[in-house]
């Protein structure tokens, strides 16, 4: 299932994963240096001045969701950044190299960038930002309160723990809905569950269109969202084109370059973190970017290298083919052949 190992590991795939490996241990030292660099000006001093300015009666409860979006993309960040390292590993550096599971792991990386950059949206005004912070922690508190209604009454580790789980979970939708009204921000609901929140002229959907922004946000990886969700509920009509052959054995085969693109899907995905957090605090992303541009150009001339050689070794394989013979000409005087007068 996994047929390349050790010192068989071919060069683009070695060369991707030192790609993902520098790209992951620089992600968090130039998020520290732009939050020590941050500026006095842009989205994230904006924020700070509007939640200040706004009446008494709705600051304190403005400062807590903006803040609480904050905080989200931290957490969203400590998800993409694990996921970044863990590709790392299974582009060879356990040794071996994965089938699948690259893909899941690129998504994974990619859906959090763009959380992220949703969530904190430097293009955006102030109050699409406060929304989509409530948007997030809403529908969390939510699906967390499901969560819970899911465990059993009996017979489950949690059992004993439910009605206390429930009643916390209940408690943390009623303190957070009492905080959004006093933030100003209006619920719509459609059959009592809640569809958009509201903030003068501007609304916000519950609901995260996780591949529509994708698509928008990193439009180099057009079919990553759909790829990545077929191969993680493993979906046959996508793996079946990893299938080498339709013998009676299951044979897949290792495809380097989508290795490879997954690579530069994690790096493009990190490089849109990084942006996003620069221009969130005031500052020019180029200086912050530059070294992820590098990486995801290295890997596109190695993927380039490959397919040129593969190209040639196909182009070899064919120029020195034994091409089948057909049957021998009898020559005169052979028994049973007549020598023509």
């Amino acid at each position: 299932m996994r047929p390349v190992t050790g010192d068989q590991m071919p060069e683009l795939i070695n060369q991707s994963r030192f790609a993902v490996e520098q790209e992951a241990a620089s992600l968090s030292p130039r998020l520290g240096d732009i939050f020590t660099a941050r500026a006095t000006t842009g989205p994230g001093a904006e924020d700070r001045v509007a939640w200040r300015a706004a009446h008494k009666d709705l600051k304190y409860s403005r400062r807590k969701l903006i803040n609480c979006g904050i905080d989200q993309a931290r957490l969203i960040y400590g998800n993409g950044y694990d996921h970044l390292v863990t590709l790392g590993r299974i582009l060879g550096g356990d040794g071996q190299a994965a089938l699948f599971a690259h893909t899941t792991l690129a998504r994974s990386v990619a859906e959090a960038a763009v959380r992220i950059a949703w969530l904190l949206a430097p293009d955006t005004t102030y109050e699409q930002r406060l929304l989509r912070a409530t948007t997030f922690a809403y529908d969390g508190a939510l699906n967390r309160a499901k969560g819970f209604r899911e465990i059993p009454e009996h017979g489950h580790r949690l059992s004993s723990r439910r009605p206390a789980l429930l009643a916390d979970g209940e408690g943390t939708i009623r303190r957070l809905k009492k905080v959004i009204a006093l933030a100003g921000i209006g619920v719509e609901t459609n059959k009592s569950k809640p569809v958009r929140l509201v903030l003068g002229t501007e609304w916000v959907p519950m609901k995260f269109e996780a591949g529509t922004q994708m698509r928008k946000l990193l439009p180099g990886l057009p079919t990553l969202y759909t790829t990545g969700s077929a191969i993680a509920h493993s979906t046959a009509w996508m793996l079946n084109e990893f299938r080498e052959d339709h013998g009676p054995e299951l044979q897949l085969n290792l495809d380097q370059t989508q290795l490879a693109t997954a690579a530069k899907a994690g790096i493009a995905s990190s490089e849109l973190i990084v942006q996003t957090y620069a221009r969130y605090y005031g500052l020019e992303p180029a200086p912050y970017i530059l070294e992820s541009r590098q990486r995801i150009a290295t890997v596109d001339r190695w993927i380039r290298q490959h397919q040129a050689d593969t190209e040639m070794v196909k182009m070899h394989a064919a120029a020195t083919a034994v091409k089948p013979r057909g049957p021998r000409r009898p020559q005169a005087g052979t028994p049973g052949i007549r020598r023509r007068k």
